[in-house]
């Protein structure tokens, strides 16, 4: 149904242009299904929210949109809509800069919570719930590596040392989320009166102690398998939120509020550093560039304070609820994430 314009267009195409075309419309195709209608009579603002959903690097998205642009464009021309919604007198930059300014949701701890009490028991609740965690207090590291090797032999106190080599500090109610998790035996398979228990088993590299282990026995040998399972987890715990939230959120949200309340712990003003036009001067402001990058670092991130500066800045409006949690009445300035209370 969305594919009939793109075919014809496709026909003008050169090889290197259909090629990127072609990328371009596997990524929108679950958009367009969603919306029921094809791209080419999306609003500007839906395109953009398209697009940001998609977490493109830079240089990519502004292949996508030169992409979009020439669809839009032969769309006008074969009278299949008036105007290219491409062509409002934007630069590629600037829809760039639109794109990735764009906040889906500030997810804060408080939200997590609310996030997997909404998982049925019988849906392996605690599996979810430590999943979520994972994703939000850094200990994810994109292809789950890290949470296939966690064990419990990792954690000591609130410190986990990561299979990357990265050593990560998190609230108590996490590290007791993955021990619990670590403990259990069996797992729920189907729902409801017809849930099956079944024994986790360990796969290949892992022991007991594992955090996130397999099951079924053919697959023991298998790790690609429990990156599966992993992926299957975390999606399990956000489907009961229909739609509101995405991975991605909940990553880049745990980022931001560690980076903030870290921040504040220091005495840096991250508010308004973060409004600052241009990067901190050299002169009586450099050391705070530093203690940016110490702040970023320590939480874990490969970020410096530029790269951090220019993916957050929009995310002004949501500091007061970080912020605002840490400062009343200037009582709980300088409290760590992990000594507040859910």
């Amino acid at each position: 149904m969305y594919g009939d314009y793109k075919r014809k267009f496709f026909e003008r195409e050169t090889k290197a242009n259909k090629n990127l075309s072609s990328a371009l419309f596997r990524s929108t195709y679950q958009y367009e299904m969603r919306a029921e209608k094809d791209i080419c009579y999306m609003s500007y603002e839906e395109i953009v929210r398209v697009l940001h959903q998609l977490d493109l690097k830079e240089s990519t998205c502004k292949q996508y949109l030169i992409s979009l642009r020439r669809y839009l464009d032969w769309c006008v021309e074969n009278g299949v809509v008036k105007n290219n919604v491409l062509r409002c007198g934007k630069s590629l930059g600037d829809i760039v800069y639109e794109v990735s300014d764009i906040v889906s949701a500030f997810v804060t701890p408080q939200v997590i919570e609310i996030i997997w009490k909404k998982i049925p028991v019988y849906s392996n609740r605690s599996l979810a719930r430590a999943i979520l965690y994972c994703y939000y207090w850094g200990l994810w590291d994109g292809d789950n590596q890290n949470l296939y090797h966690l064990s419990t032999d990792d954690i000591q106190n609130n410190t986990i040392r990561l299979h990357n080599g990265k050593i990560m500090d998190v609230p108590q109610y996490v590290v007791d989320s993955l021990r619990r998790c670590a403990s259990m035996e069996v797992y729920a398979v189907g729902g409801g009166d017809n849930a099956r228990l079944r024994k986790y088993i360990e796969l290949m590299g892992q022991t007991k102690h594992n955090v996130f282990r397999g099951y079924g026995w053919k697959y023991k040998s298998n790790p690609l398998y429990q990156n599966k399972r992993i992926e299957e987890y975390g999606a399990q715990a956000l489907q009961y939120t229909r739609g509101e939230y995405t991975v991605q959120d909940i990553v880049r949200s745990g980022l931001f509020y560690r980076t903030v309340v870290e921040s504040v712990r220091d005495g840096l003003d991250i508010y308004n550093d973060l409004q600052t036009d241009g990067e901190l001067s050299y002169d009586g402001k450099y050391n705070q560039y530093q203690k940016y990058n110490k702040v970023l670092n320590t939480i874990g991130s490969s970020m410096c304070w530029r790269e951090f500066k220019k993916q957050y800045r929009g995310w002004i409006r949501f500091l007061d609820g970080v912020t605002g949690q840490l400062l009343i009445d200037g009582k709980d300035r300088g409290k760590h994430p992990w000594e507040i209370e859910l």
